[in-house]
């Protein structure tokens, strides 16, 4: 069920204020431009529902949509400043890189949405937690951002909350566990097999471009993150990304970045690396 009908969602991008020019929230709920075809509360918006919509660069007002760079530390106050409640109905997350820090500080900072929606890089295995550093970097369109399905699940059970639905190799939705146990919602161990079988399929596998030994850098693992030790948690995750590489290409040693990449590629197809140089 829903209480305030209110969601939120930041992240996915939203154009320049030019392209947005003339539009209204009932545009974005339409998916008016391509640009805007993918976001995650269209659906809601069509509904009734009351968006916001956070952008680092972008202000308006009449779309809802507010200029904040949010982070690990501002995030939980940003959303108070912006009247959002505290257990607002849905938020969706989706920011290329430091996507479970702001998580983590969302719910860490007193914010308990009932229902969210995280992107997860669906590159690493599920028993991979590893995540982007909490400083953030452009999208590279390779294979390191976000973070791994396992650091998410993590984070989020450590709030009380329940993984119900996976779209693949996309989103994990999760509802807070009260508002399960009171919609009468079985989670029993049977379905949180099947959730994390079905997930497990779409994990593991490279689909996107190998990433640099530059992008490897950004990677730690969440357990060493969350205690301060990053050095070892940069260490650990690199171990992960060289998991990786075996898993993907049969090979022991590094793969060397290519003079060719589009060549390189074309060659090795399936067979290429998570990451050249590591």
């Amino acid at each position: 069920g829903t209480t305030n009908r209110q969601c939120v969602e930041f992240g996915f991008g939203y154009g320049s204020e030019r392209h947005l020019r003339g539009m209204s929230v009932s545009d974005l709920a339409n998916g008016r431009s391509r640009l805007l075809s993918g976001l995650n509360t269209q659906g809601l918006i069509r509904q009734g529902w009351q968006p916001t919509f956070f952008d680092a660069i972008l202000n308006l007002p009449r779309l809802h949509v507010r200029r904040a760079v949010l982070t690990r530390d501002n995030i939980a106050n940003i959303f108070r400043e912006a009247h959002i409640p505290v257990e607002v109905d849905y938020v969706s997350i989706d920011v290329d890189s430091v996507d479970v820090w702001l998580l983590h500080g969302l719910l860490l900072g007193g914010v308990r949405p009932r229902v969210f929606s995280i992107e997860y890089n669906s590159n690493f295995l599920l028993h991979q937690r590893i995540t982007f550093q909490e400083a953030w970097h452009a999208y590279t369109k390779r294979t390191v951002y976000g973070a791994s399905a396992g650091a998410i699940v993590q984070v989020a059970s450590m709030f009380g909350y329940g993984l119900v639905s996976v779209v693949p190799m996309l989103d994990l939705f999760f509802v807070r566990e009260d508002v399960l146990q009171d919609s009468q919602c079985k989670m029993d161990a049977t379905f949180a097999n099947k959730t994390f079988g079905y997930l497990e399929q779409y994990v593991g596998k490279r689909h996107h471009r190998p990433c640099l030994p530059s992008d490897a850098k950004r990677l730690v693992d969440l357990d060493l993150a969350l205690t301060g030790n990053i050095s070892e948690a940069r260490a650990k995750a690199l171990e992960a990304v060289r998991e990786l590489n075996r898993r993907f290409t049969g090979a022991v040693g590094v793969v060397p970045v290519p003079v060719s990449e589009e060549n390189w590629l074309k060659e090795w197809g399936r067979r290429a690396p998570m990451c050249y140089g590591v």
